[in-house]
């Protein structure tokens, strides 16, 4: 189970690659799991981590996380990184 090992989980839904790629960026994402009508699951393992001063508090606890977007006044993605055990 990825939230018994503490990962922290961005939940998204397909968007046009450009607004994807962004989230992506603004998330730290270093893997990408998908799972199709099928039940065909993937996983995707991206090249590009990065720390993040939220992220690097929840590994510190070892808790796992949850990253929501919203799109904000402005239109561009905004991130909220919640802990679970607070």
């Amino acid at each position: 189970q990825l939230i018994d090992i503490g990962c922290i989980i961005v939940p998204l839904i397909k968007k046009k690659d450009d607004i994807e790629k962004q989230i992506y960026d603004i998330a730290r994402v270093e893997a990408v799991i998908s799972v199709d009508e099928n039940d065909y699951l993937d996983i995707k393992i991206l090249n590009s981590f990065k720390s993040n001063k939220y992220y690097d508090i929840l590994y510190k606890k070892k808790v796992h996380g949850l990253v929501l977007f919203t799109s904000g006044t402005s239109g561009n993605p905004k991130s909220a990184v919640h802990n679970f055990l607070q």
